[in-house]
């Protein structure tokens, strides 16, 4: 059994996108996002050096047409159903499935803006 939350942001128009380096601000709050994410999850972060923000091409003004889900996925597992016996609180269930190595909305629109699918700016909404 799974549960899923869903939020649907802007998708970046083929083509389209301005790259913008992962430095500075962006850098920190990436990595602070990821921090506590095992390491044996670390390959689901792509390595990139730019993450992308809507630019308007001839074809596409605004830079992004249509939408797309951006997700967090809960995987029922023996481990998870035991928290959720025992400590059923937000905190612990969330420490549980990070363990795991489940991704948060914001770090799914973080992975799609570096694979330029998604305007960099949707993360901040998030």
């Amino acid at each position: 059994m799974i549960a899923i939350a869903q939020r649907l942001v802007s998708s970046l128009c083929p083509g389209a996108g301005k790259a913008v380096a992962i430095d500075g601000s962006i850098k920190l709050m990436i990595d602070h996002q990821f921090s506590d994410l095992p390491a044996k999850h670390k390959h689901l972060i792509p390595d990139a050096k730019e993450v992308y923000e809507a630019s308007p091409t001839d074809d596409c003004p605004k830079g992004t047409r249509g939408r797309m889900a951006v997700m967090e996925v809960l995987e029922m597992d023996k481990d998870i159903e035991s928290v959720i016996l025992k400590d059923p609180t937000e905190l612990a269930i969330a420490k549980m499935a990070r363990t795991r190595g489940m991704l948060t909305m914001k770090e799914d629109a973080i992975i799609k803006a570096m694979l330029r699918q998604v305007p960099f700016e949707e993360v901040s909404g998030l």
